[in-house]
């Protein structure tokens, strides 16, 4: 791996994550494995050497033992390089509106949700070959709808920092887009994701 690919893992490690359901997960829940027919994962992409399997976080729901179908993206800049650190005023813009969005639509996250980067025969640029139809509300955070506080925490493996300072991280999102799954994530440890197709 080159020395720019490996820099661009690098940054998606530290600012990326995707929350998707564990394979024990959806065996606990109320419904068990009948009911994680709508929740797509191959496990030959999970296998692939590229995949990028660090970012991803087992999904459990805040309410017990109920699957999730949710397609949302929290949107934030890192600070310091951290996904969850204190923002001090940095995420602000003049106008008191945070530089945070949350997005909530009927995208998955795959390539035919959101397209496929190609080259142009013709032009031999670089273009977005869309195949599918999706849509979505992207929702600015503002300064006065977010809920924000002062908490001790500890440090976790998603970048929350020690101390009594303000924590933004996700919490910022309450009062605004509900964060619906537990926070932060685990990784999956000797598991592995929900595979449907291995059920079905």
């Amino acid at each position: 791996m080159d020395a720019s690919r490996k820099m661009a893992r690098e940054e998606t490690e530290r600012g990326f994550r995707i929350y998707f359901p564990s394979e024990e997960t959806v065996k606990s829940s109320t419904g068990g494995p009948d009911n994680g027919g709508t929740i797509c994962f191959q496990s030959k992409w999970w296998d692939g050497p590229k995949f990028p399997t660090e970012v991803m976080r087992d999904c459990r729901s805040r309410r017990k033992g109920l699957l999730m179908h949710n397609k949302i993206m929290y949107v934030q800049p890192a600070v310091d390089g951290r996904l969850d650190a204190p923002s001090n005023g940095a995420h602000e813009e003049e106008d008191g509106e945070e530089k945070a969005w949350a997005y909530i639509g009927s995208a998955n996250c795959s390539e035919s949700a959101w397209g496929r980067l190609v080259k142009d025969r013709e032009s031999k640029q670089v273009k977005l070959n869309c195949r599918n139809w999706e849509c979505g509300v992207v929702i600015p955070l503002r300064r006065m709808t977010a809920m924000s506080g002062k908490e001790g925490v500890q440090e976790t493996e998603d970048g929350v920092l020690r101390g009594s300072e303000k924590v933004d991280g996700l919490k910022r999102f309450e009062g605004v887009v509900p964060v619906p799954m537990e926070m932060p994530g685990k990784g999956y440890g000797d598991g592995r994701p929900w595979f449907y197709s291995e059920y079905s």
